[in-house]
């Protein structure tokens, strides 16, 4: 019995052994992994800490050698019209400004003309057109001839002519009733000289 129980175990353990033996032969098809998305449940949510990123290292100066300056393509020189005195200087050294924006304002001498001169030819504008309806109404009762409705009506022309080029000459210059002359910004971009 006892020769049964050794060849019992010598057949099990040859089969056993054989088993094994096969089992490591064979090959394995390992399935590709699966695209599972990863899922943030309200728990997990309640337990994470969120915080900013920061650069452990603030030394990550590079120096270089160069020469900044302004493109000459893209900038206004700016200089005043007439001749006076500056009253006040809106904006500094590195301010932002916007095309339109007042500058600086200035007292001038010649705005001042150039104002008187629209005034008074404005007056004798009026003057000229009282004094053709008035050469009109005068023509028209018989007093008056038609020449002189006509030098009316050409000095009224003059006059007329030269109201527009006043104006015209004071718009030009910044157009200032006070005597007054204001620099503006032709351009939007930055004050980098005075």
């Amino acid at each position: 019995m006892q020769t049964q129980i050794k060849q019992f175990s010598r057949l099990t353990i040859g089969v056993l052994t054989a088993f094994v033996l096969l089992q490591s032969c064979t090959e394995h098809v390992k399935e590709p992994p699966k695209d599972e998305k990863f899922a943030v449940t309200d728990s997990l949510i309640s337990k994470l800490l969120i915080d900013t990123v920061r650069n452990p290292n603030n030394e990550s100066d590079l120096s270089f050698s160069a020469k900044i300056a302004p493109n000459d393509e893209t900038t206004a020189k700016i200089f005043p019209m007439v001749s006076g005195n500056v009253r006040s200087v809106q904006v500094k050294l590195g301010d932002r400004v916007t095309k339109g924006q007042v500058l600086a304002t200035m007292g001038s001498a010649e705005m001042a003309g150039f104002d008187k001169e629209a005034i008074s030819s404005s007056a004798e504008l009026r003057n000229a057109a009282r004094s053709m309806k008035l050469a009109e109404d005068l023509y028209k009762s018989g007093l008056s001839s038609a020449r002189d409705v006509e030098e009316a009506k050409n000095n009224y022309l003059i006059k007329q002519a030269e109201a527009k080029r006043s104006k015209a000459v004071l718009n030009l210059n910044g157009g200032s009733p006070n005597g007054t002359y204001t620099m503006k910004s032709p351009i939007s971009g930055f004050v980098i000289e005075k």
